[in-house]
């Protein structure tokens, strides 16, 4: 009897929003946990729930949310210092 509720040949979502918070986003990506700061991230900020949530991979390791117009990579989310331009944007 089959335990994992995905069906064989079903392909799961590499980020996932797990909670939007009022300083944070907190995302499962690539199956490990990513706190992301509203203050790193402000495109996020006051944005509609529907529209933080509607995320999608467009290749390996980028991500594009496409009601918000942003475009991230893993890296990025994962090391946002890295990145201090990308909210100046």
């Amino acid at each position: 009897m089959r335990k994992n509720s995905e069906e064989p040949g079903v392909v799961t979502s590499p980020i996932k929003i797990v909670d939007i918070g009022l300083r944070e986003l907190n995302v499962v990506l690539y199956g490990k946990p990513v706190t992301m700061s509203l203050a790193m991230f402000p495109w996020f900020d006051g944005a509609p729930e529907s529209a933080i949530r509607n995320v999608r991979e467009v290749r390996p390791n980028h991500f594009h949310w496409e009601e918000l117009d942003v475009d991230l990579t893993s890296d990025m989310m994962r090391n946002p210092h890295r990145y201090p331009e990308v909210a100046l944007l």
